[in-house]
């Protein structure tokens, strides 16, 4: 039993002293024979240690004859385990590896080696008996054996970069279980021979006693294994000291040209040093050959050259992507020729066998040149060496970016100093360090004494509020910008100011650029198309209310005639008044909301029924040439949109239409309807892009008038364009305006001689709203009221007028004049007072400071305010401040009963 346990340990020894020795065998060598030499080592360690445990093994069998050995078989038994194992490793040598295929393919050779080590042995026996072998076992034994062997290279391969006493616990492991693996293989293959007893063998002398054989061969086992690990242990400490040595050189080779190139001496001086240092190391095994290029206007310049000869001259200027050097630049990687090849474009005759190392001078992926050294033929760099070359490389790369940011700054400051404009740099502190020449002029300080000068106290225009608020965005990585007014001899001058954080916020620049010319000119442009515009605004609008204010004298004049004829068709006439004056109303809603004073009210409409409620307005806004004609769709699907501002669309189109006419007999025609667009058309629409496809209502107005002419087309939505000689209304870009605010688009047809027209589409949303099915009269909703309710307007018509519609109401009314009267009014009646009908603009006290204090003494105040602006003008002075409704003047008395019922109803 304890030469079985023996033959065991042998296994797991030699398994071991494999897997150590291999790290050796893999590293990379000089001399090819030392790489031979691990080889055959790692198959001794390995083949010659299972050998022994095959015979270990043999000499523990039991066996009743007597048994002896074949020599010249048992030492070729032994060759091949050598011989097998230390092929299976080769693979492995001068950095290789086993992997995939390979690794499966050397693990079966070594495999079969040892199961012919075996039965090599077995057949080296000689006994009077004879030996059969069971097929099956012997099938088994060598997939064993090839198992065991591909496991084993396996984790060779694995271990190949350890060094030799590192990775000790899986070394251990690994050698335990192949140990065990390969002593299984060699009883499996015993499991399947069988003895017999054969008189007419014959036999050798007796061996020995088994147990002092079997000692003798782990001891000499164990002395060879030994011997095998502390040769790689001194091999490897021998590598390490030959490495640190060679280092030390390197570091000190690499101090040097840093030191070089941190000198002060001119670049190509440098350049010329750094070169003549790295090919005076006779250790680095150079030839005394090499030059250094920059890249310049996409080829290579020399800049450094040693040893050259001929090809100084032939190589003073290299194409990117010619010879070596041309195709490192371009490329951007290293290029490694070990002879003198077809890649070597330039070249002189009689030129001599050699290699060559050309490493691109780059960093963050920027080519700034290259490094060309020149190696002997077939010679090769160590890993240090490589190391270093790239290192004097990476340190040359850096030198040129220096060189060329240098230029750069160079550069910049020659072009800042010719800059008008003033620059300058401060610190942290806000003390300048860099000022240009221009600053001196700009800020009429001597340019010396800006130095280290505080940078408000020269550059000022920027008050103490905004001075905290600039600082705070510079310190937040943000640059402030903005214009400043600069004090000076010659009178006060504007410039345009930007100050930027610079090196991660330890310093910031200022830019100063005098605009004040410029702002003169911006302000008389501004000047001017102010006066353009009013003027042609102020036209329009004369126009449009001497329309409405005809219309009203016009019928207020038939009127009292007729009521002079004892008041025959009143009605009639006093109609046309109050409707003249709600469209004039109406307008001076358009105009507020065109100047950003309005409100949009958004409600369903039906186009058709739009058009026809001022059908009569149209009538006596066009010329008596001509006729209108309505082509109206009654039954239109329901927009939502503005009724005013529709109406006021429709109103210019036909004023428009009818002005395209003239003085000649015409007809415009107005038509409503329905249509689906698609995508195309919508696209060759005035403002369709963004619009989606669906239901549009459109209204078409078109006349048989002059037309226009492309150019007038172009330009027919441009602000303030018109071809009249007065302008009037509000024009057609004021119309597209209103379109587009209703998301919809507008398509023009128009030709010279011919006539135009003009299509409004105003998409129908998904769900209309339900229109009441009829409004309730005033009369209808009114519920009892009483109360006393106090009106402060200054004008007072106004306030008799609403005193008798609030009368009507049942309730009794106090007037003020102004807001002063009012407070004291309300001070003496609060208890009675049940409401406040407030006008907004009365002299001595106006309407928002009146409602304020009205608050004050009774923060449950109920009020109606009144203006002639608009709610959201007043609203917005008043936000946050609750009232219980609002009258737009002129306001019908209607509006006022049900605004009051509502809002002052106990």
């Amino acid at each position: 039993g304890e030469l079985v346990v023996l033959s065991i340990v042998v296994a797991i020894l030699s398994s071991f002293v494999a897997m150590t020795t291999i790290s050796r065998l893999h590293r990379r060598h000089l001399f090819r024979w030392q790489s031979l030499m691990w080889m055959f080592a790692f198959g001794i360690s390995m083949g010659a240690g299972i050998w022994s445990m095959h015979f270990t093994a043999m000499l523990a069998m039991q066996m009743p004859v007597d048994i002896g050995y074949d020599w010249p078989l048992t030492l070729l038994s032994l060759l091949v385990a050598i011989a097998f194992t230390g092929l299976g490793a080769a693979p492995l040598r001068h950095g290789g590896s086993l992997e995939g295929g390979r690794l499966l393919a050397m693990g079966c050779i070594v495999g079969l080696g040892i199961a012919a080590m075996h039965y090599t042995g077995m057949a080296a026996m000689r006994m009077d008996a004879g030996m059969v072998y069971s097929p099956a076992w012997v099938a088994v034994s060598v997939f064993v054996a090839m198992a065991a062997s591909t496991a084993a290279l396996w984790v060779a391969n694995h271990l190949r970069g350890a060094a030799v006493f590192s990775e000790m616990r899986i070394k251990s492991l690994s050698s335990i279980i192949m140990g065990l693996a390969v002593t299984g293989m060699h009883f499996t293959a015993m499991l399947g021979t069988s003895f017999y007893f054969s008189p007419s063998r014959q036999a050798l002398s007796p061996t020995a006693d088994a147990h002092w054989l079997a000692m003798a061969l782990a001891i000499v086992v164990a002395l060879g294994q030994g011997s095998i690990l502390i040769f790689a242990a001194l091999d490897e400490a021998r590598e390490a000291r030959r490495a640190s040595q060679e280092q030390l050189r390197l570091n000190q080779a690499l101090k040097d040209v840093l030191g070089i190139l941190n000198s002060s001496a001119t670049l190509d001086d440098r350049l010329h040093r750094v070169l003549q240092s790295v090919l005076s190391h006779s250790w680095l095994g150079l030839e005394p050959k090499g030059s250094i290029f920059t890249l310049e206007d996409g080829g290579l310049r020399m800049r450094a050259s040693q040893g050259m000869g001929e090809l100084q001259t032939r190589c003073a200027h290299v194409p990117a992507g010619r010879c070596l050097c041309g195709r490192a630049a371009a490329q951007g990687s290293p290029i490694i020729k070990p002879h003198l090849d077809e890649a070597h474009d330039i070249r002189i005759e009689g030129m001599l066998d050699h290699g060559h190392c050309v490493l691109p001078l780059k960093i963050e992926g920027r080519v700034f040149g290259v490094l060309n050294i020149y190696l002997p033929a077939g010679g090769a760099l160590s890993t240090g060496q490589m190391s270093f070359l790239e290192g004097v490389a990476e340190a040359l790369a850096q030198a040129l970016a220096r060189e060329a940011d240098m230029d750069r700054v160079r550069l910049l400051e020659t072009v800042i100093a010719q800059l008008p404009d003033a620059v300058f740099v401060a610190d942290a502190d806000g003390r300048i360090i860099y000022a240009n020449e221009a600053c001196g002029h700009f800020y009429h300080v001597a340019h010396a004494s800006m130095m280290h000068a505080y940078a408000y106290k020269v550059a000022s225009g920027v008050d103490d509020g905004q001075l905290p608020v600039i600082l705070k965005q510079l310190q937040d990585g943000r640059p402030w910008s903005g214009e400043v007014e600069l004090d000076g001899p010659d009178g006060g001058r504007w410039v345009r100011r930007l100050v930027a954080p610079i090196n991660d916020g330890q310093c910031f620049v200022c830019m100063d650029h005098d605009i004040t010319e410029e702002r003169q000119q911006r302000e008389h442009l501004q000047h001017i198309q102010r006066l353009d515009s009013l003027g042609i605004l102020a036209g329009g609008i004369a126009h449009d209310f001497n329309n409405l204010l005809t219309a009203i004298l016009g019928n207020a004049a038939l009127a009292e005639r007729k009521a002079r004829e004892h008041g025959l068709d009143m009605d009639r006439y006093f109609s046309h008044i109050v409707a003249s004056s709600e469209k004039a109303a109406s307008l001076c809603r358009q105009m507020l909301a065109y100047s950003g004073k309005g409100n949009f009210v958004i409600q369903p409409l039906n186009l058709s029924d739009e058009v026809e409620k001022i059908t009569e307005l149209l009538e006596v806004s066009i010329s008596k040439h001509v006729a209108m004609q309505f082509h109206l769709e009654k039954e239109l699907p329901l927009i939502n949109a503005d009724a005013s501002q529709m109406q006021q669309v429709i109103m210019n189109l036909v004023i428009n239409a009818s002005e395209a006419i003239g003085d000649q007999a015409g007809v415009i025609n107005i038509s409503t309807g329905r249509a689906t667009l698609d995508q195309g058309y919508l696209e060759q629409t005035v403002c369709g892009e963004g619009l989606s496809p669906g239901e549009y209502v459109f209204l078409e107005v078109s006349d048989n008038g002059c037309g226009m002419d492309e150019q007038t087309r172009k330009r027919v939505f441009d602000p303030f364009f018109t071809t009249k000689e007065h302008g009037h209304g509000l024009g057609m870009s004021a119309i597209l305006g209103i379109v587009r605010s209703h998301n919809g688009t507008m398509r023009v047809y128009s030709e010279p001689g011919r006539g135009s027209s003009f299509k409004l589409l105003l998409p129908v949303p998904e769900q209309n709203l339900e229109m009441e099915s009829g409004q309730r009269s005033v009369e209808q909703e009114r519920v009892p009221v009483d109360g006393l309710v106090l009106i402060a307007d200054d004008d007072e018509s106004i306030r008799e007028t609403a005193a008798v519609v609030l009368g009507e109401l049942g309730f009794d009314t106090l007037m003020a004049c102004d807001g002063q009267e009012c407070l004291d009014l309300y001070r003496q009646f609060q208890d009675r007072i049940c409401g406040v009908l407030l006008d907004m603009t009365m002299p001595r006290m106006d309407g928002y400071a009146c409602y304020r204090e009205l608050r004050r003494i009774n923060p449950e105040v109920r009020v109606i305010l009144s203006s002639g602006y608009t709610e959201h003008e007043i609203t917005a002075r008043l936000a946050g401040k609750g009232f219980s409704g609002f009258l737009q003047k002129p306001y019908r008395p209607e509006s006022l009963m049900e605004l009051a019922a509502r809002a002052f109803a106990a």
